[in-house]
């Protein structure tokens, strides 16, 4: 018993010897939590006439729904003044001969500095929650969800300070002295975050078929990379729900609770080993001290090179590596000679470590090797069939269709296309989706670059450049590991290989393949979410809304239509027109023309076509020069080197002639239409050329033209084909 009142009364001696804290702590959540909800509460009130629900829809989010991440980060500012206002005393050799003089053990000291570190944050946090509630529930605005949504906020965010809280303390018993105490912490905070994202531009600059899909592939250990993850794993709908109802959101709670058992157990620890000579000194432990050195010194020799690289606006791939190894060797000696300086607090001990620098000097020489030789293989790197389950395979420019991922009234997010079609599509026993993605490794296809100069475009070495990589087109594969983990590369392969579009096209006929591509074909009872469509042709545009029937038998026959679709028609056929289906939140929110949910009408689709126009709606009506005023065109080309010759009465020519403007209208190409196709088809239009079409009631039609190749009329040629004078 007396042990046990012993314990709290040195707690609660610690809490007033540091009554800065928690009044620091106090009045900071005050503002954050009380006065923020209550100009939440303000803004709700006053336009409420606005808004489409009535005020009980909002409160779950304005009491804590999405205040967790904003609020997290002043957590971690918590969590810092805690852990070293309570362990700081490590670092003065007083001090910690008063504490060890204590007739009480190490193991009950460090968890009286824990535990009153807790309730400095724990107690004003728990007080103003109850305050924000109690004010909620006087105003007769408190509900289920809003306690709910309280109490996953305060477990979440002590969970949150626990892990930073435990990882600040191992960062202080590790040091001696406050200074490298704060630069030792952010470092443990965000060390293997910022490692990953170094990897990452490393091999984004070294390594032409990496691709990253953001942090799913850089999950780290370090507190800053479970913060994110918990960030990512947010959905940003309130009106779907609770923040705290998905399954994702409470795996990553629990890695934070995991780190937070492991970042406690090291503090612990080496509070226990922790010397207590060593107060004062940089590092505790001298043993640890090579491997923090190395650990510093690497990684910042490796983002000096990457920084002189960028710095150098070089766009050769040879002179940006020569200003890599200058970046990467300058960075290599500062840093080495500060750190040094650091560790002794003497300026004259730092060329003691030879030894260590010759050993951080041959690490940095074979990471540079490795990485500007691909010596590991990474460009080529094939798994084998045997270790595959399925894979994926994401051709730009070619069937482009995401599905929403989640819409509110203000705000409308898609499903990144490429990581769309990685994550549903699963090939299988295709061959010759090996046989191209081993063909494409082997070559090593990349965009080359070279520096900018006036005149370049003359230049023999850009013109074959720009001829060589005309018909390059970027693919992007997913493998689906039999361990369960999944690599992804990225390759370049030229469609003007007649071996590469044979196997594209084999690809592009597997079912799998459309499946994974298509939102339409993998949704269930797609069309009965779908209840009105917009259409759009060459020239017109409409909304119809379809009753049942209608819907299914629409998505019956287009869906078989477009399995039929060969990759040769695709490559080589302009559509017609594109069709955008509506979902019913699309209509709710007014959401009519987005441009990643559109679907392709080819030529070939026939009965699609002829059942549109069976409700209203004609892919091959065209414009009549009767409702035409004038149409104008000009040549992005010449404008873009000569600008300074052109303004805005003169950069184009005018036609108003009955004769010409149907001749330019036989051979105009809508440009949505054109920037849905398959890159493979740009031969088959002219870019230079840009088509403006006014009515008779003096409005632009909504979209641009572009011509046919070998389709300009020969007046347009002659009138904006050369240079004016």
């Amino acid at each position: 018993m007396t042990s046990k009142n012993l314990f709290f009364r040195l707690v609660r001696q610690d809490i007033k010897k540091r009554i800065w804290c928690p009044i620091v702590i106090f009045i900071t959540y005050f503002l954050i939590l009380e006065v923020h909800m209550l100009m939440e509460l303000d803004s709700i009130y006053k336009y409420a006439k606005d808004r489409e629900y009535d005020l009980l829809h909002y409160i779950p989010d304005t009491l804590f729904g999405t205040k967790l991440i904003t609020f997290s980060f002043i957590i971690c500012a918590t969590a810092f003044m805690c852990a070293l206002g309570g362990f700081s005393y490590l670092h003065s050799k007083p001090q910690v001969d008063i504490y060890h003089s204590m007739p009480v053990s190490r193991t009950k000291l460090f968890w009286v500095q824990y535990i009153s570190g807790i309730l400095q944050c724990f107690i004003p946090l728990v007080f103003h929650v109850l305050v924000c509630l109690a004010i909620a529930a006087s105003r007769s605005l408190l509900n289920t969800q809003s306690i709910v949504n309280s109490i996953c906020f305060v477990g979440t965010e002590l969970f949150i300070f626990f892990m930073v809280y435990s990882a600040v303390i191992a960062a202080v018993c590790l040091t001696g002295n406050l200074i490298i105490s704060i630069l030792g912490a952010g470092a443990l905070f965000s060390y293997s975050t910022l490692i990953a994202l170094l990897k990452g531009a490393l091999f984004e600059h070294f390594f032409h078929t990496y691709i990253s899909f953001g942090y799913e592939e850089r999950l780290t250990v370090s507190p800053l990379g479970l913060i994110i993850r918990l960030k990512k794993q947010l959905p940003h709908n309130v009106e779907k729900g609770t923040f705290f109802s998905y399954n994702s959101l409470w795996q990553s709670i629990m890695l934070i609770l995991i780190a937070v058992v492991i970042y406690t157990a090291a503090a612990f620890v080496l509070y226990r080993k922790r010397p207590s000579e060593s107060a004062g000194k940089a590092i505790a432990f001298s043993k640890v001290e090579p491997i923090l050195k190395t650990l510093i010194v690497l990684p910042a020799m490796l983002l000096s090179g990457l920084f002189f690289a960028e710095l150098s606006g070089s766009y050769a791939s040879s002179e940006q590596f020569r200003w890599f190894l200058f970046g990467a060797f300058f960075g290599f000696v500062i840093v080495c000679l500060l750190v040094e300086i650091a560790f002794r607090m003497d300026i004259r001990c730092a060329l003691e470590h030879k030894k260590q620098f010759a050993f951080n000097a041959a690490c940095a020489v074979l990471i540079v090797v490795i990485f500007r030789y691909d010596v590991l293989g990474y460009n080529t790197y094939v798994p084998l069939e045997k270790q595959m389950q399925s894979c994926a395979v994401s051709i730009d420019g070619l069937m482009e269709i995401a599905p929403p991922e989640s819409i509110t009234r203000n705000w409308y997010r898609y499903s990144d296309i490429k990581n769309y079609r990685l994550q549903t599509m699963h090939i299988e026993k295709n061959p010759s989706v090996m046989k191209l993605i081993r063909k494409a490794a082997k070559e090593g296809l990349h965009y080359k670059s070279i520096n900018y100069y006036i005149g370049i475009e003359e230049s023999q070495e850009y013109k074959e450049l720009v001829e060589q990589q005309k018909n390059y087109t970027s693919i992007t594969v997913g493998y689906n590991l039999l361990n369960g983990s999944k690599v992804y590369r990225h390759y370049i392969v030229d469609l003007s290989d007649t071996e590469t579009v044979q196997l594209i096209s084999e690809i592009f006929s597997d079912y799998q393949y459309k499946l994974g591509s298509v939102p339409m074909l993998s949704a269930e009872n797609f069309y009965q979410s779908c209840p009105e469509i917009v259409c759009t042709s060459n020239f017109h545009e409409q909304r119809l809304r379809l009753n049942v029937e209608q819907q299914s038998t629409l998505s019956e026959i287009y869906q078989k239509e477009l399995l039929k679709l060969t990759f040769e028609e695709a490559a080589s056929t302009i559509p017609v027109g594109t069709i955008c289906f509506l979902t019913k939140e699309d209509i709710k929110y007014h959401n009519y023309y987005n441009g990643y949910s559109l679907y392709d009408i080819y030529p070939q689709f026939t009965e699609t076509i002829a059942l549109i126009r069976k409700y209203g709606f004609d892919f091959n009506a065209s414009l009549s020069v009767e409702e035409i005023s004038e149409i104008r065109v000009r040549n992005y080309k010449i404008e873009a080197e000569t600008e300074e010759n052109f303004t805005d009465d003169n950069d184009y020519a005018v036609y108003t002639q009955k004769d010409k403007m149907k001749a330019i209208i036989e051979q105009a190409v809508n440009d949505r239409l054109e920037d849905r196709s398959f890159s493979y088809i740009r031969r088959l239009l002219n870019e230079e050329f840009g088509i403006e079409i006014v009515c008779t009631d003096g409005q632009y039609l909504p979209y641009g033209y572009t011509f046919r190749v070998n389709h300009v009329p020969d007046f347009v040629e002659k009138d904006v084909g050369e240079y004016k004078n």
